[in-house]
């Protein structure tokens, strides 16, 4: 056999370096003692270690009494640290374990209690001296199972992967809720800028229907100054009032009526609602009430229905002649029969009107009364009443945008 090469001796710091204190498992995974402080962990398995060292040095000492007392010699200064129940302790003050744990006395004063309490440590108090340290062993039947372990590190991993896929959701929930406000924003901003356009255009249309309002105001303003004062009428006046208002007149000439009431007898309207309904095809309203007007206002002194039958006539006739040829005759009439007259003019055609012209003008009609916010029905519009205010007013129109229709319209300027 071969001579082995020598090894190297052990110096006092390579023996320091390979120096090392056992850390018991049971105290990272047993549910009895995992929650213990580290601090009280370490001085666990220092003083269990220690008592190794004490319990070497014991029987050292033991037996070299046992050798001297055989050879009839008595040792002297011999240490023992087995109690009289032949159990080991350790000697550690408490200066020695603050060094050890770098922390302040009180602190290892709290970390012993805590072991204490955990049933893993036992303090002896001994007089003049340092305590004796027991380090004890954990009952048996206080352990749990090692599986039972590996269980719960299991459930702790489940426990941590359902919290990181909620986190996960909850940050895909909260991009998808960023990203929908996102887009509802950038959806409002555009319906913002729509609405704005659409105010816009109603502004618009609100001027307009104001300024038809204000028109229409003062035109009944000026219809309110021809109505005469019901109350001061003579009792034969105010009879022929009530039989004018179940006539089938259009409103305009029984404004034209009750303005001349003091010129008239139950005869004459009579008179006035048989030529009525006898010319009211043939002449429109305006004609009509700018005829009537005239005759009212003149001194009568033939026959009443021949003088106002022949005006109609005369007036009728003067509709095939061309107005240029014919001087116009100046009238003291109220302003708004002016408007009537100069929409009645304009409603004169230069060529025959046909079914494809009334359409169009439907269409007109229909998108004039969708300006001014009206519901209307065109179905009795035709061809012989087209030209006539009532035909219009029957509709829903006012009389002032009857006449705006009528200069307007695309028929009556062709």
């Amino acid at each position: 056999m071969s001579k082995n090469k020598q090894g190297n001796k052990i110096s006092g710091k390579q023996a320091t370096k390979d120096a090392y204190i056992k850390f018991f498992e049971f105290l990272m995974f047993d549910q009895n003692y995992r929650t213990l402080s580290p601090n009280a962990k370490i001085l666990y398995s220092f003083l269990r270690n220690k008592i190794n060292y004490f319990a070497n040095i014991t029987t050292a000492t033991e037996l070299a009494v046992e050798e001297a007392a055989a050879n009839g010699e008595t040792l002297k200064g011999t240490k023992s640290y087995r109690d009289s129940d032949g159990y080991i302790y350790c000697i550690a003050d408490n200066t020695e374990l603050e060094y050890l744990l770098n922390v302040a006395e009180s602190t290892v004063t709290r970390i012993k209690a805590e072991l204490h309490i955990a049933g893993l440590l036992l303090e002896v108090p001994t007089k003049n001296k340092a305590n004796r340290l027991y380090p004890l062993e954990p009952s048996l039947d206080d352990l749990q199972e090692k599986w039972e372990y590996i269980q719960e590190i299991n459930e702790l991993r489940e426990k941590k992967q359902k919290a990181a896929a909620e986190r996960a959701q909850k940050h895909a929930e909260k991009k998808r809720k960023a990203a929908a406000e996102k887009k509802a924003q950038k959806l409002a901003e555009k319906q913002k800028k729509i609405s704005n356009k659409q105010n816009e255009s109603y502004s618009n249309k609100q001027n307009e229907s104001y300024g038809n309002k204000q028109n229409e105001s003062k035109l009944e303003l000026n219809l309110s100054k021809l109505e005469p004062n019901i109350s001061k009428l003579k009792p034969k006046y105010q009879s022929i009032l009530n039989r004018l208002n179940n006539t089938d007149l259009h409103d305009s000439t029984k404004i034209i009526v009750q303005k001349n009431i003091d010129r008239l007898s139950d005869d004459k309207l009579n008179i006035i609602v048989e030529l009525f309904e006898l010319y009211k095809v043939a002449m429109s309203e305006v004609t009509f009430n700018a005829v009537l007007s005239r005759v009212l206002k003149s001194q009568i002194k033939t026959n009443f229905r021949g003088f106002l039958e022949k005006s109609l006539k005369t007036e009728i006739s003067s509709d095939t002649i061309t107005p240029k040829s014919i001087p116009s005759r100046t009238e003291m009439s109220p302003d708004w029969l002016h408007e009537q007259e100069a929409a009645a003019t304009s409603t004169k055609q230069n060529r025959p009107i046909g079914q494809k012209d009334i359409d169009e003008l439907k269409e007109y009609l229909l998108q004039k009364a969708n300006d001014l916010q009206k519901e209307i029905n065109v179905s009795e519009l035709t061809v012989e009443n087209f030209n006539t205010f009532g035909t219009y007013m029957n509709m829903g129109f006012t009389l002032q945008e009857t006449a705006k229709i009528l200069r307007e319209s695309p028929l009556m300027k062709s």
